[in-house]
């Protein structure tokens, strides 16, 4: 349990990090981005890792995986939706430097990979939290 823990937070982390390297990126290549845009992808794709990242380290650890599994469930939905379904327009900025084109698409591969792997990781902690309750109830 301690190791999946430790990896369900270290994901969380990772998932962090990437999320910022690609908000960076898409402020970067997309000026078209409205601040309302910035505010709800902070609010349903960062926000939900890093409170279940906390809540994995206290008595609440169940919620941190409940959070866990659907924050990153819902993060990878809005993800392909807004990358694969309803693709924006791009408006390039004068200062525009294609390497940022790169680092986009990359964090994006790699956002969709951790999000998959959080929702694995969310619904194993489930499973080996309700596990010990069940058998204890039953004996």
């Amino acid at each position: 349990m301690k190791k999946l823990q430790d990896f369900a937070a270290f994901v969380v982390l990772v998932h962090c990090i990437i999320f910022g390297l690609d908000f960076y990126a898409h402020q970067r290549v997309d000026l078209a981005v409205a601040v309302t845009f910035n505010i709800f992808s902070f609010a349903t794709i960062g926000l939900p890792s890093v409170i279940a990242g906390f809540l994995l380290w206290t008595n609440y650890q169940r919620w941190g995986a409940i959070v866990l599994f659907a924050g990153m469930a819902l993060a990878f939905i809005l993800n392909v939706y807004s990358r694969f379904i309803e693709v924006r327009y791009i408006i390039h900025p004068f200062d525009y430097e294609p390497v940022w084109d790169t680092v986009f698409q990359v964090s994006t591969v790699l956002l969709l990979a951790v999000e998959i792997l959080g929702c694995y990781l969310g619904f194993r902690l489930l499973r080996t939290l309700a596990s010990p309750a069940t058998s204890s109830s039953t004996a």
